[in-house]
């Protein structure tokens, strides 16, 4: 490609038409070429940008696995353009866990058997947007009241640090403590999901294997008790942070999913606005990249 060549005729994994080939080569400066592969996949399908971005900040925007199935999802997004952006990452999340995860089953007395994934023949032909929508929230519902299995830990990343940045805005002023730290077990992500009303609980297995670290900002003014800004997921591999989202999901740019908004209470919106400042600060501490989307 880099000396002129057709991408058509390159082995990608993605088989791309005419119009699809065009569009990759327009993709934004800083894409990936697995992100550029998705943009003009899903453009050429008559998506949009916004679908682009969201399906990019998913696992689908790094791997190609298993891609004769998610080609398929990709297109049910298509074909149903009402579909809030925002609801696609919890979609993939439940597919994934539904048609792919081997499911940890707990015996009596605690010992711990791995079972074939709850759903391996998930299918999204036939299924409306509705019901798959119901599907995810009653999955959310699960994740957040479980507590028959034992807690799962695992050791810390050790190449991304913790953050700590303490800030004033007049030296006579008290302190505001901004903090970014690891959750190390599945009881913290369970904590962190109820906390924040997302599905990050699901993260679990991930968490466990070392592809994923999961990430809580907090803040807390002086002698108060921290408060939980936002949640941060981080692909170890490619140090590439593919979600970040506050309370009920919402973006770092304030974007919330319908109907969300008004339940952010004043106070935290407050601080939920300087959480992408110190997201960016923490970035550059580590030298981590921000996917398109995030």
């Amino acid at each position: 490609m880099g000396n002129g060549g057709n991408i058509r005729k390159a082995a990608t994994p993605v088989q791309l038409t005419k119009r699809m080939a065009h569009l990759f080569l327009q993709a934004p400066d800083g894409s990936t070429v697995e992100e550029a592969l998705r943009w003009g996949q899903i453009l050429g399908l008559g998506g949009d940008v916004s679908l682009v971005e969201a399906i990019n900040a998913t696992v689908l925007g790094r791997s190609f696995e298993e891609e004769s199935f998610w080609s398929k999802v990709i297109h049910f997004f298509v074909n149903n353009p009402m579909l809030d952006p925002d609801q696609v990452g919890s979609i993939v999340d439940y597919i994934r866990h539904r048609k792919f995860e081997p499911e940890e089953i707990v015996l009596p007395g605690g010992e711990r058997r791995v079972g074939p994934p709850p759903q391996p023949n998930f299918s999204v032909k036939g299924r409306s947007v509705n019901k798959l929508l119901r599907e995810v929230e009653a999955w959310h519902r699960r994740l957040a009241r479980e507590t028959r299995l034992p807690d799962r830990k695992w050791a810390a990343s050790t190449q991304i640090q913790p953050f700590e940045h303490e800030e004033r805005e007049r030296p006579e002023d008290e302190s505001t403590r901004w903090t970014i730290t690891e959750l190390l077990s599945s009881k913290e992500l369970k904590d962190e999901g109820n906390a924040m009303s997302h599905c990050v609980a699901s993260y679990s297995g991930n968490c466990k294997g070392g592809k994923v670290s999961v990430w809580s900002m907090q803040v807390a003014e002086t002698g108060a008790t921290p408060r939980r800004v936002m949640t941060v997921s981080v692909h170890n591999g490619s140090r590439r942070i593919n979600q970040a989202r506050g309370k009920h999901n919402a973006r770092p740019n304030g974007s919330t999913p319908n109907g969300r908004k008004r339940t952010l209470e004043g106070t935290y919106r407050r601080y939920f606005r300087q959480s992408g400042r110190i997201l960016r600060l923490w970035l550059e501490q580590e030298g981590l990249i921000m996917s398109k989307g995030a």
